[in-house]
């Protein structure tokens, strides 16, 4: 299988220029000093950034060509008028990076089986906690 391997985290440390900022690229080790992970950016630099946030390139694309990470949320369109859309975030377990729709746990690629027409990244858990879908018996 052939896929890009590509992860992102935000920069949390404040006398950065990035402070703020996602960055994109590939992990590296921490420093000795146990900081946080570092992420590789495209153009070779090394950014510190929160390892809370970090979260891994699925290899998809929604329906407006944005890649999809492990932590975005997502918005799966419904194709039966008797049934709402779904938000639900997507996250790593068992191997499979995975959504919660239709009253269970699906892996993503499964889920999509190759089409992501009805799939749209509205945000991201750590910027936009309030997309979250409401948990039952609230």
């Amino acid at each position: 299988m052939n896929r890009e391997i590509k992860f992102r985290g935000r920069c949390d440390r404040e006398r950065s220029r990035f402070f703020g900022k996602w960055i994109y690229g590939l992990i590296t080790k921490s420093n000795s000093r146990g900081k946080p992970l570092l992420i590789q950016e495209d153009d070779g630099l090394h950014t510190q950034v929160n390892p809370a946030t970090i979260g891994q390139f699925t290899g998809l694309l929604d329906k407006n060509g944005t890649k999809i990470y492990e932590g975005d949320i997502l918005l799966v369109y419904e194709n039966d008028p008797n049934l709402e859309d779904v938000k639900t975030p997507v996250y790593f377990e068992n191997g499979c990076f995975m959504v919660d729709v239709y009253m269970g746990r699906n892996c993503l690629h499964e889920f999509t089986w190759g089409c992501t027409s009805r799939i749209k990244v509205i945000g991201n858990i750590h910027d936009n906690p309030e997309l979250m879908p409401e948990e039952d018996g609230e």
